[in-house]
């Protein structure tokens, strides 16, 4: 069960069916709710994937959809890359270059990066698999 992050909020519809909503907060203070769970153990599934997220940093957003994967990449690509001062010199070049937009890569005979494979796609679009 959720550590206390997400809340788990069973309810009723006027059919008589019972549904279970989860709800979290954002870093920036707004709440956000994601209704329409048959089970509590999906409700609980969800809230641990909202969670789960927090504690890496990574804000769940389930309209993350409405950006792509470059769009996200560029905004925290230098961010990540700063903060990476664990990396050598030539791990941080090759992160660098596998991280730059298709446009940047394009005189390199080799130029299939991240973002010309997932670049185009919304963020929500994109599996583990």
């Amino acid at each position: 069960m959720p550590s206390g992050i997400a809340r788990i909020q069973k309810r009723q519809t006027k059919s008589g069916a019972t549904i279970y909503v989860v709800k979290w907060r954002t870093p920036d203070g707004a709440d956000r709710t994601k209704g329409g769970f048959s089970t509590r153990k999906a409700a609980n599934a969800y809230a641990t994937k909202v969670e789960a997220g927090k504690l890496r940093g990574v804000e769940f957003d389930p309209k993350a959809g409405g950006i792509t994967f470059r769009e996200a990449a560029a905004a925290a690509a230098a961010a990540w890359l700063a903060s990476r001062h664990d990396l050598t010199p030539t791990t941080l070049a090759g992160c660098r270059k596998a991280l730059a937009p298709s446009e940047q890569r394009r005189r390199d005979p080799n130029h299939l990066g991240i973002d010309a494979v997932l670049g185009i796609y919304p963020l929500n679009a994109i599996k583990r698999e």
